[in-house]
């Protein structure tokens, strides 16, 4: 792993993640925002790595605040930003999916749970995509999701 990220990675977990109960969501994306551009500064001119850095940042925004069952339209759009930066991995993508899915879910949007859950499964049955390890993780969790959401409306 890169430096940079590496610190990047270190600055978010002891300066935002050990202290989320004390921080409002505002506060959190401010931080997130301030890092990153701290942390793009330092990328320079290197694209790969400034790709990371907001990748890594646009995650943290999606991941806590789609945990913390924030307004739709707001997860949504970083729902939406993580997909179009674009991921290293179909683990990132797939997590990206699931954590999506769940969020879905907890607001009762059970059709759009089913979309990005059947995007998944579809995303697991492509070779090209990733190892078979990992496929094959994505595809149990979509499928255990997508069963349980069949379970509720049946």
């Amino acid at each position: 792993m890169n430096k940079l990220i590496s610190r990047l990675t270190d600055v978010i977990a002891y300066g935002i993640l050990m202290n989320l109960r004390d921080l409002s969501n505002d506060v959190i994306v401010s931080m997130l925002e301030r890092i990153g551009s701290s942390f793009l500064h330092g990328a320079g001119e290197d694209a790969d790595l400034r790709i990371e850095v907001s990748r890594l940042i646009s995650w943290q925004k999606f991941a806590i605040l789609s945990t913390r069952d924030a307004p739709f339209a707001e997860v949504d759009r970083l729902y939406q930003e993580v997909l179009s930066l674009g991921f290293s991995s179909l683990m990132d993508e797939g997590t990206a999916g699931i954590y999506f899915a769940q969020y879905c879910i907890r607001l009762q949007k059970f059709e759009l749970a089913m979309v990005v859950l059947e995007t998944m499964l579809h995303k697991a049955t492509d070779v090209s995509l990733g190892p078979p390890g990992v496929r094959k993780q994505l595809a149990r969790d979509a499928k255990r999701i997508r069963d349980e959401l069949h379970l509720r409306d049946g």
